[in-house]
């Protein structure tokens, strides 16, 4: 959780996302009693998505499974995908790009 995160966390007011959870989960959700559910958030709102589960619970829900994203994790993904990915990467056929079969004999030149 960065810094910045942790801060909001610590600023919201508990019975205000009690009542977000409540609401979520009876309104926005329309829970019906036994159905799963399957949610995802990013960890910084690990403290709502334990709400959720307690009012699905005594909502008669059924599993709840939580998926949480870890936005740094998420961050340095993307920075090591860029950081692997050539700067250029044609998506034309080497024949188109060079004006040749590679495979036909003699390089089989098309032009």
């Amino acid at each position: 959780m960065t810094q910045h995160s942790q801060k909001i966390a610590a600023t919201i007011d508990q019975k205000k996302l009690d009542r977000l959870a409540e609401v979520a989960v009876k309104v926005g959700l329309r829970l019906e009693p036994g159905q799963d559910l399957f949610l995802t958030a990013p960890v910084v709102a690990l403290p709502l998505v334990r709400l959720i589960a307690k009012h699905a619970y005594a909502a008669g829900a059924g599993l709840i499974t939580p998926i949480l994203a870890d936005e740094e994790v998420t961050l340095g993904a993307a920075a090591e995908a860029a950081r692997k990915r050539p700067r250029h990467q044609s998506r034309r056929p080497e024949s188109e790009r060079y004006g040749c079969d590679p495979a036909a004999p003699h390089g089989g030149h098309l032009a």
